[in-house]
């Protein structure tokens, strides 16, 4: 394992829990779909916070709070229902 893998790694996993954290306090509880969702919020915040060439593998774990998080989760869901 590389040294930058487990620290994306550990991003990837802080943003799925607090995206399953959310799904489930709104009440969805389908584990695809809130997979589904996880990956969507991941690869858009990647977008958001795109790192500088060379640190690909950077997400800023300080900018990524709950409220961060459940806000992405928001506008795809939100997307998703027009």
């Amino acid at each position: 394992m590389s040294a930058e893998s487990k620290p994306q790694r550990v991003v990837h996993s802080k943003i799925a829990r607090q995206v399953f954290h959310y799904c489930e306090s709104i009440g969805i509880s389908d584990r695809e779909q809130m997979e589904l969702l996880t990956g969507q919020v991941i690869q858009r915040l990647e977008q958001i916070y795109r790192p500088l060439p060379g640190m690909d593998s950077a997400l800023p774990e300080s900018r990524l709070t709950a409220s961060a998080i459940q806000g992405t989760v928001k506008q795809i869901l939100a997307e998703g229902s027009q």
